[in-house]
């Protein structure tokens, strides 16, 4: 096989991944903003309950959207306290019901009687995409497991 062949393949190669998706009609998703009325419909933890001496496997977090485009943000869960327990960036959002799963914190550990959580749809909090700010608690019950039910 010639050499030069190989190499002006290798360089339209190149030259066809360094093209933007947009030639190829697939497009980045629009950043979310308050006109996708994001609404936060649940945070849970998994396993639930969880005993003090298991590990948190994932954060369960359900959001709705009314948007009639998909949208992206970063998510991130914040304790009240201000720890942040779980962080995921560029979460795609589509229209309708989205399931999204999020790693916590490799360290994190619940302590004391409740520890309660904010969910922040964007990278600072005063940008918010979301209009009501709740609060999912997480509560000890028998002095052993803990539980968001």
């Amino acid at each position: 096989m010639d050499k030069s062949f190989s190499l002006v393949n290798l360089l339209i190669a190149a030259a066809i991944v360094a093209l933007p998706n947009s030639l190829f009609g697939a497009t980045s998703p629009k950043p979310c903003n308050q006109s996708d009325h994001l609404k936060i419909v649940s945070l849970s933890i998994y396993p639930d309950p969880l005993t003090d001496a298991q590990h948190l496997e994932r954060w369960d977090l359900r959001i709705r959207s009314e948007s009639e485009e998909a949208c992206e943000t970063p998510i991130r869960i914040v304790e009240v306290e201000r720890n942040i327990v779980a962080a995921q960036t560029n979460a795609l959002i589509e229209t309708g019901a989205n399931a999204i799963k999020l790693a916590p914190a490799p360290d994190y550990q619940f302590t004391a009687n409740e520890r309660c959580f904010n969910v922040v749809l964007t990278a600072t909090e005063s940008k918010s995409a979301t209009d009501d700010r709740q609060l999912f608690c997480a509560v000890r019950i028998d002095n052993r497991w803990w539980t968001m039910r």
